[in-house]
């Protein structure tokens, strides 16, 4: 809801007289809408390799339900959250196909709220029912991404 709540403020930002456009020329435009398409759609797929993963696990996908199992294969074994990071990935993308810089403007927030509101209460609940078999995942894999710097390993519960 956090992601859709700011791209529909995007919108409204963009059209209530606060446009902002990325490039105003066309061809640029046609090149941004195809990268913006390859993102979303890049993204769409991971999220259906996570969910699925998730299904194989038989965990539950959605955050307002408790995980039942500690899946760590699949997308997981590149992040801890890569569900999250499809939606970031979709959101940028949104600003390539719609040639606007607002929704990307407002992802800081979102991640922001996205950490404290959300993945704070997950991992919560991960290091409570997975323990340190959790906290052994959280060393290996980022919360966003593996490649980047070590300190998001740590749980924001910690």
């Amino acid at each position: 809801m956090l992601f859709l709540a700011s791209l529909l403020l995007a919108h409204a930002l963009h059209r209530s007289g606060f446009a902002i456009h990325l490039s105003g020329d066309a061809t640029m435009e046609i090149v941004l809408r195809v990268l913006g398409q390859v993102v979303v759609g890049g993204a769409l797929l991971v999220m259906g390799w996570a969910m699925l993963t998730f299904r194989r696990a038989q965990t539950a996908i959605m955050p307002h339900k408790a995980a039942s199992r500690l899946v760590t294969s699949g997308p997981y074994r590149h992040s801890r959250n890569p569900m999250y990071v499809c939606l970031v990935a979709m959101q940028l993308g949104l600003c390539l196909i719609y040639n606007t810089p607002w929704p990307a403007l407002l992802l800081p927030l979102v991640i922001l709220l996205l950490q404290r509101r959300i993945i704070l209460r997950e991992e919560r609940h991960l290091i409570d029912t997975f323990g340190q078999d959790y906290l052994d995942y959280c060393a290996r894999v980022g919360r966003w991404l593996r490649p980047w710097p070590r300190g998001d390993q740590r749980p924001l519960a910690n």
